[in-house]
């Protein structure tokens, strides 16, 4: 299983055709850079009227999106942690309810006795404070936390994943309690996704520095846990294939895409049994599936975003970014845009008129 930030070896072999009509023209301000090329981005957010990155050393950031204003620092930089080698500790996620901030943070360096370590943070003043709330994580050299997300149908449920453990707490961040693994294990990354369709689905998947990849959900806010899905083996992929990006259905709850080894793998019936989806030898590094209409997905090739409208049986290409590869999509329906992740920054995309 690779790294969000490790660059995959693979070459489009073919790829759909598609018209000159269907292109974004960066020209027309439908796809647009909008920063942060220079520090490295582990994760982005929407919330309210703010795009937040998790910068890892350089501390979280964020951009209103309403205005052509400038990023703004919240905090939590530390340069001093793990020197060059170091730069994807520090912030890693943020879950944002109005005022109240949660941060997932790597703070376990060389130089930082486990007692010491930090993993995870929180404001209640929008940011301006911060103060650790790790309260009942067990420390230790790998008591470093990659993915924090709240429950979207009760806040106070919060899951935070130390890579594949899980921890849990019942009110908002303050406490946590170890819900799923063994804090002894040598970790190495995770990451965690609620199905904002069906209540109390979450999804967990990353790689352990020893058992190699893992794929596994629960389906009651974090109370008991699947066995491992093992897509790789299940599917014939090459050895230690993992999860990169997953996404769900909103007109069928029990329909969910993820891509995996260069491949849009489909479930049709909660994860219990997965298909590779026919994409014509494009190799697939992320899928966003498209609630605004039915059968519709967007997908990132290396640095091309696809648009397809019918499931994946026609694609066709609206766009490239600049420089550098796709890591994944996050939407801002609101105001009809997506942004994208990638490994030289973020960019917007407008897709009013995509469908």
């Amino acid at each position: 299983m690779k790294n969000h930030f490790f660059v995959m070896s693979v070459f489009v072999i073919s790829i759909f055709a598609c018209s000159s009509d269907n292109i974004v023209d960066p020209l027309k301000g439908n796809l647009s850079f909008i920063g942060l090329k220079d520090k490295t981005v582990r994760n982005i957010v929407v919330s309210g009227d703010y795009l937040y990155a998790c910068a890892t050393r350089e501390g979280l950031w964020r951009k209103n999106i309403n205005l052509d204003s400038d990023w703004e620092y919240l905090g939590l930089a530390d340069p001093n942690l793990g020197g060059d080698s170091g730069s994807g500790l520090g912030v890693q996620d943020v879950d944002v309810g109005d005022n109240d901030i949660l941060v997932a943070y790597f703070g376990a360096a060389q130089n930082v006795l486990p007692e010491n370590s930090v993993g995870i943070w929180k404001s209640i003043d929008d940011g301006k404070n911060w103060f650790q709330s790790d309260d009942g994580v067990q420390k230790n050299p790998f008591s470093v936390f990659y993915a924090i997300k709240r429950s979207p149908s009760n806040p106070d449920i919060v899951l935070s994943t130390v890579s594949p453990n899980v921890y849990r707490s019942t009110n908002n961040g303050s406490n946590w309690k170890l819900s799923y693994g063994d804090p002894d294990w040598v970790l190495n990354y995770g990451n965690l996704k609620w199905n904002p369709y069906k209540n109390g689905e979450v999804w967990f998947w990353g790689n352990t520095a020893i058992e190699g990849t893992y794929f596994f959900k629960s389906n009651d806010f974090g109370l008991t846990y699947s066995k491992d899905m093992d897509i790789g083996k299940k599917l014939g992929l090459y050895n230690g294939a993992g999860v990169d990006n997953i996404s769900f259905d909103k007109y069928d709850a029990n329909t969910i895409y993820i891509s995996a080894a260069a491949k849009l793998i489909k479930s049709i019936d909660g994860g219990e049994n997965w298909s590779i989806v026919n994409t014509n030898n494009l190799n697939i590094s992320s899928v966003y599936i498209d609630p605004r209409q039915i059968n519709s997905m967007f997908l990132s090739v290396l640095n091309e975003i696809y648009y397809s409208n019918d499931g994946a049986k026609t694609i066709k290409s609206i766009g490239k970014i600049d420089d550098g590869y796709i890591v994944y999509f996050i939407p801002d329906l609101k105001r009809d845009q997506l942004f994208i992740l990638t490994n030289k920054g973020i960019y917007q995309i407008k897709i009013a008129d995509i469908k």
